[in-house]
């Protein structure tokens, strides 16, 4: 008897979630003590019975501020869960659509829990059809996952465009205007969260050498790639193991991401350190409103800033207009890809795309920058009054 895939509202089942979400935080502390901090997924398997699923990936009390509208969870007969998705309702004018936030499945495959991650994401569609929305999106956490989500029915990443997401249409796509929203300006920070999610703060003396040059931060990201293979190959294919292949398993996992340690040290260690105090990406406009509202580091788009930030969004639209005005207008002001810097004369391939600018002023208005669009400023003061 397979897993039987549940759907639950936000401020509806709000009761129900709960208990589940007690069920699975039990779940996740029956890790091994010996190696608390090995493993793939940042805790090595379970020494009893009852298996983690993957434990990295938290739903129920997210670890990158997501707050889902909606939860699918997948339990087994005896009461144990073996996957979790949430997801997040979106709307503009013209589109109703979802985010597919997280999911995490065990990874255990037998004929309880194999194929779990595929039943919750038809029971997501199929809700999602019922009510009427346009599109799912999400963003793959790299080439092989993207893979996956190519097989059940998603676009082929818009990389090319900056756009890393995946869609699935069901009726109506993506205006221009959620693409363009959902461009991601700043990649740098999006592969130093990586790398953290991986080997926590150790990584952090090392950034500004990592963003020092795209070779660099090729080479970092490749190497993560390398390791999240290496990571999903290792996972567990006995649906019930012996406590002594249990304790092999922990053993192995923790040799594992030690030899990973010392690979990502050594190439750390082979950059070399940039020279001046160059800004890094932390000291963004965009990035300190970020940290100001505790929103996750992705695309928002307007309507969706003006909700946070209390602006409305037809002053909101002014300030991205301008910005497209400015970078067609006064091509020097523009920054450079990669580096940021400005005032430098190039073609603007080497530079930031009009979108991207003009989020970029969008995010510097946000910041309270008194530099530009001091009579927007002023009337969205009298409008709070």
């Amino acid at each position: 008897m397979a897993c039987v895939v549940t759907w639950l509202q936000k401020g509806k089942d709000d009761e129900q979630i709960a208990d589940l979400a007690k069920i699975a935080t039990e779940q996740q502390k029956v890790l091994s003590l010996t190696y608390p901090n090995a493993g793939p997924a940042k805790a090595t398997r379970s020494n009893l019975p009852i298996f983690p699923f993957d434990t990295m990936i938290t739903p129920w009390e997210s670890k990158f501020g997501n707050d889902p509208d909606w939860h699918f969870v997948a339990q087994a007969p005896d009461g144990r869960i073996c996957g979790w998705l949430t997801a997040q309702l979106k709307e503009t004018d013209s589109r109703r659509y979802i985010y597919l936030a997280e999911i995490s499945t065990r990874r255990i495959r037998d004929d309880i829990y194999g194929g779990v991650g595929k039943k919750l994401h038809d029971a997501l569609v199929k809700t999602a059809s019922d009510n009427g929305y346009n599109f799912i999106y999400l963003y793959p956490v790299n080439a092989t996952v993207a893979a996956v989500y190519e097989k059940w029915g998603y676009t082929p990443s818009y990389q090319k465009a900056g756009i890393a997401h995946q869609f699935y249409v069901l009726n109506r796509g993506p205006t221009e205007g959620i693409l363009h929203s959902l461009i991601l300006p700043d990649q740098d920070a999006a592969l130093m969260n990586r790398a953290r999610g991986m080997f926590g703060k150790a990584i952090d003396p090392f950034r500004r050498a990592i963003l020092a040059t795209g070779e660099n931060k090729g080479n970092l990201d490749n190497l993560l790639v390398e390791f999240e293979q290496e990571n999903a190959d290792a996972e567990l294919t006995d649906p019930d193991p012996s406590s002594e292949e249990l304790a092999e398993i922990a053993r192995t996992e923790a040799a594992r991401l030690k030899d990973q340690r010392n690979r990502l040290l050594e190439l750390l260690q082979s950059m070399p350190k940039p020279k001046g105090g160059s800004k890094t990406a932390r000291n963004t406009h965009r990035l300190r409103f970020f940290r100001k509202h505790r929103l996750s580091v992705r695309g928002y788009s307007l309507g969706e800033l003006s909700k946070v930030s209390k602006v409305s969004q037809p002053i909101l639209r002014q300030v991205y207009d301008r910005g497209i005005g400015a970078y067609k207008t006064n091509p020097t002001s523009v920054r450079m890809k990669g580096t940021f810097r400005k005032g430098v004369k190039a073609p603007y391939s080497k530079k930031l795309s009009k979108e991207q600018w003009a989020m970029a002023r969008v995010y510097s208005f946000l910041d309270g920058n008194p530099k530009h669009d001091t009579d927007l400023r002023r009337k969205t003061r009298r409008n709070r009054k």
